[in-house]
């Protein structure tokens, strides 16, 4: 290029690897779960979920959900104690990947927007090999503390049967059950505690 030096050449570059870098965090920041402090905690009731304040938690609390042998206890390593818990008798849990596990019947679903209304939930069966590929499950359940349901629009359809503002724009937003988990990147959380908060704000 006439007229620029190689140093001037050098700022340029220099700057827009800056530009890109900064570009990317803030992309990283707008996807739910970005922000990790690697505290792993138990929440004991949905009370506590929602407040934030997972009990036992610490970054040298570790967790042993006995996945292994399937059992249905979960153990606490806190401190110098270990706390053993059965997993029917908890509402979930805060892992060192700062992924939060809702339990229901013993069966962990991971919490996909922790800080929405209507909550969604992921399982992954499969192994991974080529025989048994990963394959994802969602859910829903219309609070906190209400039932986990698969996440499909005949269900969503009786789940909020009382709320029609709510079901009308899910008809028009929505044609079959994977649009589901869209992610709305204007508002920056699911599409459809988008339209939930877009129908009360009509009412």
């Amino acid at each position: 290029m006439p007229g620029i030096t190689f140093n001037e050449m050098e700022e340029i570059f220099t700057e827009m690897k800056t530009l890109w870098v900064i570009a990317a965090g803030i992309l990283l920041n707008q996807m739910p779960g970005s922000a990790q402090s690697g505290i792993c905690g138990i929440y004991r009731n949905s009370a506590e979920f929602k407040s934030g304040n997972a009990a036992l938690a610490g970054k040298n609390t570790c967790l042993n959900l006995h996945e292994v042998f399937k059992t249905n206890l979960l153990q606490v390593r806190y401190n110098d104690s270990t706390y053993t818990f059965r997993k029917d008798e908890l509402y979930g849990y805060k892992d060192e990947d700062d992924q939060i596990y809702r339990l229901s019947h013993g069966k962990p679903f991971q919490i996909m927007n922790p800080s929405e209304q209507m909550l969604l939930y992921k399982t992954t069966s499969g192994t991974g090999l080529k025989n048994s590929p990963h394959t994802n499950h969602y859910f829903f359940s219309t609070e906190a503390g209400t039932e986990i349901q698969p996440l499909t629009l005949p269900n969503l359809k009786k789940a909020y049967a009382g709320d029609p503002p709510f079901l009308n724009l899910i008809a028009v937003s929505f044609s079959k059950d994977p649009e589901l988990t869209s992610w709305d990147k204007v508002h920056r959380k699911y599409k459809l505690n988008s339209l939930l908060d877009m129908a009360h704000a009509k009412s």
